[in-house]
């Protein structure tokens, strides 16, 4: 008739976030060589040559003191003595370069396929989080939004006494706890440093909380409230202002008395 508009109460689509945990879980073992003082590495190479270094000394100290010749074999022996001293330090110091190129090696190994699946897990829960706030944001828009329903847009009155958030509305826009939990492995006491046991704690409190999202009032829940605030209630009456226009946009007068 005459001055009056007819609106289609449309069906309201709407997503619900994921609330399945994420489990981060820990890294490989670290295997830490047992380093050993260079003194005990070199020095069975230097005690078994001295033996032979004092025998030949002493035989060139005797054949110089009964007036003998040189004895060329003698000192052959000496520089022999020396020679294996010196190629037993150099093994030794090879075996050395050997082990430390190993274990950088084995880190290596240990270290780029779980960084790699960090970052997996990281994107994983970072598409979880960002998908959250948009449907959070899409789900509970903001009073001026609501101000702006007409009978064409399928928006205006589209809550129903079914929906699980019936009467929840936004109050603004702050931090939340994410609604997945993360679970990581908990610290445990070792002897040796490790970098990657870190990582799945500082994943976790990057993603604890969800920031400017809606933040929103169940008012099925709490079903008496009071609202305060503010100079000269300014705020209390800025708040009522904001809950009964998204009241009175989303829910019909049928459903919902003002």
């Amino acid at each position: 008739s005459e001055g009056k508009t007819l609106c289609h109460r449309a069906p309201r689509s709407y997503e619900t976030p994921d609330t399945e945990g994420a489990e981060i879980e820990a890294p490989p073992t670290l295997n830490k060589m047992k380093q050993q003082p260079l003194y005990m590495v070199i020095g069975p190479s230097v005690t078994m040559a001295l033996p032979m270094l004092l025998g030949c000394a002493m035989m060139v100290y005797a054949t110089s003191s009964s007036g003998g010749g040189s004895a060329l074999y003698m000192y052959s022996g000496l520089v022999m003595s020396l020679s294996s001293a010196l190629i037993g330090i150099m093994w030794a110091l090879t075996n050395i370069r050997q082990q430390k190129k190993e274990e950088k090696a084995q880190e290596d190994y240990r270290f780029k396929p779980h960084s790699q699946y960090l970052l997996e897990k990281t994107e994983e829960i970072k598409e979880k989080y960002e998908e959250t706030t948009r449907m959070l944001s899409e789900r509970y828009p903001s009073a001026e939004m609501c101000l702006g329903y007409d009978e064409k847009g399928g928006t205006l009155w589209n809550r129903n006494r079914s929906h699980e958030d019936f009467l929840t509305h936004r109050l603004g826009v702050g931090n939340i706890p994410f609604q997945i939990p993360i679970e990581v492995p908990k610290r445990r006491f070792t002897l040796t440093k490790d970098e990657l046991e870190g990582k799945p704690d500082f994943i976790k409190k990057n993603y604890e909380s969800l920031y400017d999202v809606p933040v929103t009032l169940d008012l099925l829940e709490h079903s008496l409230i009071g609202v305060v605030g503010g100079e000269g209630k300014t705020g209390a009456i800025n708040a009522a202002a904001v809950l009964s226009a998204q009241i009175a946009a989303g829910n019909c007068y049928t459903d919902v008395k003002l």
